[in-house]
């Protein structure tokens, strides 16, 4: 069985260090089976190498992987998202997998799965927000000064 390709991925400047982008492939490649309330999240990691072309030490990499607040989620739970801290039915929007998200500093056991890659498993309750997916730029609408001007 042969695994599927992983996308290269982006980097975006954080508050201390430029990150990798974690890429969901559609499956949880880790070897963890999430259980509850409990969410699994491929968390972005530090970029070895800056855009400048400045290398970081490994121990160095190692801390700021660890205080990572953004990833993918790869598996949720049953009970995950079901309902808030109140014991009330969740209302609000149910991230999927897939959605990127943004998850407290230091929250879950940090791991590594099957695939090596850097995973946190933790309470649905950690996360505190979803990526929006961006939108399009779209041409702007015609005035009536541009489609005389065109026409």
């Amino acid at each position: 069985m042969s695994e599927s390709p992983v996308p290269a991925a982006q980097t975006f400047q954080g508050l201390q260090a430029e990150f990798e982008k974690a890429v969901y492939t559609g499956k949880n490649p880790s070897g963890v089976r999430v259980l509850g309330k409990n969410v699994l999240v491929l968390m972005d990691e530090v970029a070895a190498q800056s855009s400048g072309g400045i290398y970081l030490p490994p121990e160095r990499i190692m801390q700021m992987n660890m205080a990572s607040e953004s990833g993918v989620l790869v598996e949720l739970g049953v009970e995950a998202f079901s309902y808030f801290d109140d014991g009330t039915k969740w209302t609000d929007y149910k991230p999927q997998p897939g959605d990127r998200v943004f998850v407290e500093r230091y929250a879950g056991r940090e791991l590594r799965g099957r695939d090596g890659r850097l995973y946190r498993l933790m309470s649905y309750t950690c996360g505190g927000g979803t990526e929006l997916p961006e939108e399009p730029e779209q041409a702007p609408e015609p005035t009536p000064e541009t489609q005389s001007a065109e026409g």
